[in-house]
């Protein structure tokens, strides 16, 4: 049976959280299991929230675009509410569940409409990795922070 880490939290307009991640178990990684969001009003706030998963901080350009061809990306999930007519609000999100990473990770946030806060809701799978994996992981993630 895997263990499961779940972190929470709540994100302003353009803002960035940062999950620690690095400095544990060498032998640890973190795949995506679940990725939510809902907003700080559901049902009450016009609202459209985009917020992202990376693997390097966005700090300065946090944005609602969304380009799957960005290996930093893990996730995204995206979320719109019509207080008036709620058959038009919906969720959705999209996970790269099989990218294992050892390193600290960093959720985003940005709204097109409202000033809502917004909120999320990670699970983390724990798995096992050898010390080689471990090595081309720390490698990558050296290289996207240069």
């Amino acid at each position: 049976m895997s263990t499961i880490k779940t972190f929470r939290g709540r994100l302003d307009n353009l803002e960035e959280d940062r999950i620690y991640l690095a400095g544990g178990a060498d032998n640890i990684g973190y795949k995506i299991h679940k990725f939510e969001i809902m907003g700080q009003s559901p049902f009450f706030a016009e609202s459209e929230a985009v917020m992202k998963i990376y693997t390097v901080s966005q700090a300065g350009s946090v944005d609602s675009q969304v380009d799957m061809g960005d290996e930093t990306l893990l996730g995204v999930s995206i979320s719109t509410n019509d207080a008036d007519n709620p058959v038009n609000s919906g969720y959705r999100s999209v996970i790269f569940d099989q990218t294992v990473v050892n390193q600290d990770i960093f959720v985003t946030y940005k709204t097109n409409q409202g000033s809502e806060k917004c909120n999320y809701y990670i699970e983390l799978e724990q798995v096992k990795i050898n010390n080689s994996e471990a090595a081309v992981m720390n490698y990558k993630a050296a290289l996207q922070h240069t």
